[in-house]
């Protein structure tokens, strides 16, 4: 996970930037350009959120799609062998029923 690691250099950064902010005074114009700079990090941890999600996404749906394939392609299979089933009974079944030929 890549983008784990990127977001936390990101709140690295977040956190020594706001380490500066104590240095200067609100009214200041480099404060304001600090927390800009911050507002920035936050919104690269928003993209590589948001990214991140996306992949996670693709990859759910790509699992679920595969699993899913597995078992419709093992459904024919299943029929098959209820089917044997249910005609083996009924022959057994049959084979009980003999008593009416006599």
């Amino acid at each position: 996970m890549d983008k784990v690691m990127e977001i936390k250099e990101h709140l690295e950064k977040i956190e020594k930037l706001e380490q500066t902010l104590s240095v200067f005074e609100e009214s200041d114009e480099l404060y304001l350009d600090v927390l800009h700079k911050i507002q920035g990090e936050f919104d690269e941890i928003s993209d590589l959120s948001l990214a991140a999600c996306l992949e996670l996404t693709d990859r759910i749906r790509k699992t679920g799609s595969s699993s899913i394939k597995k078992r419709i392609e093992k459904i024919p299979k299943m029929i098959n062998e209820a089917v044997k089933e249910q005609i083996e009974e009924l022959k057994d079944e049959l084979k009980g029923d003999n008593t009416y030929e006599k």
